[in-house]
């Protein structure tokens, strides 16, 4: 039977979704890097010029790309070798909507929410810093207090990317004021999906306090919880 694991991630990069999908044999799914790289023209063959074409011409318009296409990339997604035992959805769904089109598609066997206080997590967020290359995450932030020990992700050489050398850069949406609207947002429109999972009881939530130092335990939990 193949398993299918969402994640709903509230930016936690430093906990590191793809180590996550490695370890557990599973394919991550990032429909936000999909439809940036489809816009730096190195979306995936699997898509089809048609639904390419498609978010170019929503994204340069100005407008924001459909649940429906958003659907259709991860149905694309899912077709990939890779996916053949099951995907972690790294930030989606977002909100009811979005979840109502999935549940029509697929099946969810884990939701993991993500949790830290908010003024650690806005210190984390304005910390990150993103290769323009290949998108690799890092983070300058180095947190010691109230019970959070998080240390930064820096790379060996200053500005640049470990895996290709790239520049690191600062995402054009982490400002404060952006990310306190998406903070906004996620409270109005996602916490409604966790009320939805608790009720399923597909819901763990995990506070993050020591970064990546977390990673095992969280691993582990997750292990647990779908029997691998």
């Amino acid at each position: 039977m193949e398993r299918w694991t969402c994640v709903l991630k509230m930016l936690a990069q430093w906990l590191q979704p793809a180590r996550h999908a490695k370890d557990l044999h599973l394919n991550k799914i990032s429909t936000g890097d999909e439809i940036r790289n489809i816009l730096k023209g190195k979306g995936g063959t699997h898509f089809s010029p048609t639904l390419i074409n498609e978010i170019k011409t929503i994204v340069h318009s100005g407008k924001l790309v459909s649940d429906d296409i958003v659907i259709n990339i991860i149905e694309e997604k899912v077709k990939e070798p890779a996916s053949k035992i099951g995907v972690i959805l790294d930030g989606f769904p977002r909100t009811v909507s979005q979840l109502e089109k999935y549940d029509k598609k697929f099946p969810t066997h884990l939701v993991v929410n993500i949790t830290l206080k908010e003024d650690i997590l806005l210190e984390k967020l304005l910390g990150r810093r993103t290769c323009d290359g290949c998108g690799k995450g890092y983070n300058i932030c180095d947190i010691h207090r109230d019970g959070y020990e998080m240390e930064p992700l820096l790379p060996k050489k200053e500005g640049h990317c470990d895996k290709c050398g790239g520049k690191l850069v600062i995402r054009a949406d982490d400002t404060e004021k952006v990310i306190k609207e998406r903070m906004k947002e996620y409270e109005a429109k996602t916490l409604p999906l966790l009320e939805i999972y608790q009720k399923r009881g597909r819901l763990i939530n995990f506070e993050a306090k020591r970064g990546v130092k977390d990673y095992p335990r969280l691993l582990d939990l997750i292990k647990k919880e779908i029997q691998f």
